[in-house]
């Protein structure tokens, strides 16, 4: 069986992880057996990553509910603890101990230096870094942030990771370069891997990356430590630096964006918790390229990799994507969708469909954890789809502001429908009700509830699909 680490740093690579999660929920298939994201962030508290973290957990949840053949939840995801079992409860990230509550002076045991070496610390760093609280991260510091993320390879969690690392398996990392976390993480880890030091199998293994230069601004704030104004010189100091030291690296990929939202300006901490944005989607479909790429197709050089629209605009939808990008996401995202409405509008205690009682039998539908499992998710799902539509540049490919019940018929961008009528076969509640009734007359017994909700309803929706969608 073939693993996918993906190492997501700072709160982009935890955005990007949470964007694929959601890919994968919703029947986007990668070329990998098992997915293994592991969040590297020093902040323990930054909303982006527990958001992140939360999704990556209710997704195992439903995974473990349903068959290993799926058509929703295609893949497995695990935490390096649960593979080695090591830790079958650890969390999917890293934990820095080291540096919580603690000054950057305290990091580095300042006060135990020799007074030469107290000299050279003084050139590099001012007081005002060495006073910092590594609470929140390194505010856009990747001087600060190579010093403190070098600690890695001593920590259980890598060790673990090499440990369950076998032939076959791949290594992604996603990052951005216009921050402190994320500009020091990826270099810091590539050596690791490539180092003579390090495992044989890390070595040899197929390592890709994702650079994300800057696609966001931050409102202006005297009181914070992070000016957007710095952006572009941090990115162009950081190629500079990648362009002569990734040897090793087989596929970086490019991801950038003109259009930018200003975003509140929070150091870390809970308040850092960004909408989705949809170059983390395509971020995410570079980690689903990486899987489909060969050793034959990389070569000893650097391969690079770069994303273009297939129509720019301010407010994109499903045309203005390139055609391998809306093959690959347009009819899952849309069966998903419409997996939400049924469980939002469908799924009621008055309702006496054949359906419901196929898959609950004489149990309450709406009692069944297995269901509320299930409806957890698809709401944040429809969090996730909406946050994408408000953003800088949005990414709106469906009516959200409109989805309600008898709506079935108007929820996609770019497709005029009708509801049913009397001589008229149209998309409607009706439509989607009959499809579930002979999608769920003989489901297997061995199934869970959630298996059959997950079976009957992707059948459901991909009639919806071949029908009106395609």
């Amino acid at each position: 069986m073939s693993k996918l680490y993906i190492f997501g740093i700072g709160g982009t690579g935890a955005r990007v992880i949470r964007s694929l999660t959601m890919l994968l929920a919703s029947g986007v298939r990668i070329e990998a057996d098992e997915v293994v994201p592991i969040i590297v962030d020093v902040d323990l508290t930054n909303g982006n990553t527990v958001q992140s973290e939360e999704t990556l957990k209710w997704y195992q949840k439903i995974r473990s509910r349903v068959q290993p053949e799926s058509e929703f939840f295609t893949t497995p995801m695990r935490t390096i603890g649960q593979i080695t079992g090591a830790d079958p409860t650890a969390m999917f990230r890293f934990s820095f101990d080291s540096t919580h509550q603690k000054k950057f002076r305290d990091f580095i045991d300042y006060s135990k230096l020799s007074a030469e070496d107290q000299f050279m610390v003084n050139l590099l760093y001012s007081e005002e870094y060495l006073d910092d609280e590594l609470t929140e991260g390194f505010k856009g510091k990747p001087n600060m942030g190579s010093v403190a993320l070098n600690t890695l390879t001593s920590m259980d969690e890598y060790d673990q990771f090499v440990n369950s690392f076998q032939p076959g398996d791949r290594i992604f990392v996603v990052s951005s370069i216009f921050g402190g976390t994320g500009a020091a993480g990826f270099p810091i880890l590539l050596k690791n891997f490539c180092s003579q030091k390090s495992d044989p199998k890390l070595q040899k293994a197929l390592k890709g990356a994702l650079t994300v230069m800057p696609y966001f601004g931050v409102q202006a704030d005297n009181e914070s430590q992070i000016d957007s104004n710095t952006f572009h010189a941090k990115t162009k100091a950081a190629l500079a630096y990648y362009e002569k030291n990734l040897s090793g690296l087989h596929h970086l990929y490019y991801l950038a964006d003109t259009i930018k939202e200003l975003y509140p300006n929070f150091e870390g901490s809970t308040g850092q918790r960004n909408k989705a944005h949809v170059i983390e989607v395509l971020g995410a479909l570079a980690i689903i390229d990486f899987a489909r790429q060969t050793f034959e197709t990389s070569g000893a050089k650097t391969l690079c990799h770069e994303f273009a629209l297939k129509e720019d605009g301010e407010v994109l939808t499903f045309t203005n994507l390139p055609d391998p990008a809306q093959a690959l996401i347009k009819a899952p995202l849309i069966r998903f969708l419409y997996l939400y409405y049924i469980m939002q509008f469908l799924l009621r205690s008055e309702r006496k469909d054949a359906w419901i009682k196929n898959i609950f039998g004489s149990a309450s539908a709406l009692n069944d954890e297995d269901a509320k499992l299930l409806q957890k998710f698809l709401y944040m799902y429809a969090d996730w789809i909406t946050e994408l539509a408000e953003n800088k540049r949005a990414f709106e490919p469906f009516y959200m502001q409109q989805f309600a019940e008898s709506f079935a018929h108007a929820l996609v961008k770019g497709y005029q429908l009708e509801p049913g009528g009397l001589f008229r076969t149209g998309l409607d509640d009706n439509y989607i009700i009959s499809a579930l009734g002979s999608n769920s007359r003989q489901l297997p017994a061995t199934l869970t509830t959630m298996g059959k909700l997950i079976k009957a309803g992707y059948a459901a929706t991909d009639a919806v699909i071949q029908r009106f969608y395609k």
